[in-house]
């Protein structure tokens, strides 16, 4: 394990003639390193590890003594060989890698979603000796969008499904995929009350037969609860269910209870090969497919009106997406004390000690409070899209040309000399005046920051109407948007110029694309990805109010 003595190796630091203050701020360095939760790790220029701190130890499972003298190439996946190649060859030329999105390998052959930021460590002379990488571990984010994604394509399914069959079937697919399980199966009572497999995935017919009837909750229970087993040789069982289980390779499985109002109609069963411990955050995304497959498993036995079905199928799908979004809420609130304090500490020891810390050990302070600034930037950006998601407003006339004309006026940026903006005339259209502020804001800003180095920005604003609705455009001199990206562009965390080195935290377009539709308005754009970019809103004019 690395701790502070050899960090401060790593750093060059000079232990026999500095002072004790200097000592004290090395060691505040290498506490700050060592306290990381993401990985710091150095490596040579042949990628062999030469550093390796608590962060890399809880992420990628190898102690520091497993780690240091291996090479990093022990953490790539297989299809993925040529990657350090690639980085390592950048890293000679003096290139640095920002927020490099990729998967490496655990030491239990897991898989994981890393965001890497890789810059060339010079000696003394500024010879170009090896990298220093920071790796983050982003695969909570990409399975909550993965599994948000999942929720809105098995929705679009259901509603279309014909049949009560292609309804389980979509769904225990969904729920697999969601969940990352291994098999998924929806079992529900039959006239007889007993609980009969409609659809499953990766589950033999001896199994079947064997569990087929079993239920943990009574067919009367007016409010059944998931039932996990994250070990299931660790839990009391029948022993007819414990061996038939056990046959199967089945290690861990929960039980999801579907149920219509009071009545028990059923039951999700998500499976894993392996031991999983089941957190109720993940068990959120199943009890949501849950009441999805309900509703329509309803709707096929019923004679309920399809009014009636579709009104509480909106306001359960309203009620996952608040969860999520409080949840994504509390989540972010959470994470901006511990920034705080990370950019303090490191503005902090900067300020004290600047003059007496080697070049690289202020680089690396300086990299930590820049990237603890960015992330907070990126928190701000998920509370204000989770403020427009959830907030309740009403659609009144906005005078655009005003509003568009004001938001010129606040941004130096987006003033003479610095820009030339042309606005034509614009017509009031229906909205809310916070959220348009909010998204002309974003994307007049974009169109002075993704632009050419000593390129002035060249900006028109203006508008055309097609019949009821009124498209506002927003057209620039930028680099342009490549075509191939374009469909990403709207989503979060989507940083298409990454390498540019630009800021941006990849949602301020998916705020736009939120209170576009919150609007009940549309958002897009055009480019031919040479020639700058497009982009429009479009709205409901507001002459047509009435």
């Amino acid at each position: 394990m690395m701790n502070p003595e050899s960090t401060i190796q790593t750093l060059n630091l000079q232990s026999g003639d500095t002072c004790q203050t200097d000592e004290m701020s090395a060691q505040r360095l290498a506490a700050i390193v060592e306290s990381s939760e993401d990985a710091i790790v150095t490596k040579d220029l042949n990628g062999v590890i030469s550093t390796w701190n608590k962060g890399a130890e809880r992420i990628f499972g190898y102690k520091a003594a497993e780690a240091i003298g291996k090479p990093v190439a022990m953490l790539i996946p297989a299809g993925r060989d040529s990657e350090e190649t690639e980085i390592l060859a950048r890293i000679r030329k003096g290139e640095r890698i920002d927020h490099y999105e990729t998967v490496r390998q655990r030491k239990d052959g897991t898989l994981i979603d890393i965001s890497l930021s890789i810059s060339p460590l010079r000696d003394g002379s500024g010879r170009i000796v090896g990298a220093s990488k920071i790796a983050r571990d982003v695969t909570f984010r990409k399975r909550l969008e993965r599994q948000q994604q999942i929720l809105f394509e098995l929705v679009t399914q259901i509603n279309q499904a014909p049949a009560l069959s292609e309804i389980c079937t979509t769904a225990v697919d969904g729920i697999r995929r969601s969940q990352g399980a291994d098999r998924a199966a929806i079992l529900l009572y039959d006239s007889a009350d007993v609980m009969r497999f409609h659809a499953w995935c990766g589950l033999s017919d001896e199994y079947r037969d064997a569990v087929e009837g079993h239920s943990p909750w009574k067919r009367d229970d007016p409010d059944p609860q998931p039932v996990c087993l994250d070990n299931v040789a660790n839990v009391p069982l029948d022993e007819h269910l414990r061996a038939a289980i056990e046959r199967e390779g089945i290690r861990a499985l929960a039980f999801i209870p579907l149920r219509h109002r009071q009545n028990l109609l059923g039951k999700f069963m998500i499976y894993y090969d392996t031991p999983h411990q089941f957190s109720p955050m993940e068990l959120r995304p199943a009890q949501t497919f849950a009441t999805q497959v309900v509703f329509a498993v309803e709707r096929h036995k019923s004679k309920e009106s399809m009014e009636q079905l579709v009104a509480e199928r909106t306001a359960s799908l309203r009620e996952a997406v608040a969860q999520m979004e409080e949840f994504s809420y509390t989540v972010s609130h959470d994470l901006r004390a511990p920034l705080r304090s990370m950019k303090l500490y490191s503005e902090a020891l900067l300020e004290d000690t600047a003059a007496s810390l080697p070049a690289e050990a202020n680089h690396c302070l300086q990299r930590i409070a820049a990237n603890a600034d960015r992330m907070d930037k990126m928190i701000k950006d998920l509370l204000t899209f989770s403020r427009i998601a959830r907030a309740d407003f009403r659609l009144e006339k906005v005078a655009t040309d005003r509003l568009v004309r004001q938001i010129v006026e606040q941004y130096p940026g987006l003033q003479e000399p610095r820009a030339d903006i042309r606005i034509d005339p614009l017509p009031p259209v229906l909205g809310h005046e916070p959220s348009l502020t909010q998204a002309f804001s974003n994307l007049l800003n974009n169109a002075v920051k993704f632009i050419a180095p000593n390129v002035k920005p060249i900006i028109h604003v203006w508008s055309e109407r097609h019949g009821r609705q009124v498209r506002l455009w927003i057209s620039d001199n930028g680099i342009g948007i490549d075509p191939r990206y374009q469909h990403r562009l709207f989503r979060m965390f989507e940083r298409i110029h990454p390498e540019l080195g630009l800021e941006g935290t990849g949602v301020g377009l998916a705020i736009v694309r939120k209170a576009a539709e919150r609007m009940g308005g549309k958002v897009g754009m055009e480019s031919d990805g040479k020639n700058g970019s497009k982009f429009w809103l479009e709205f409901s004019a507001a002459d047509d109010e009435n």
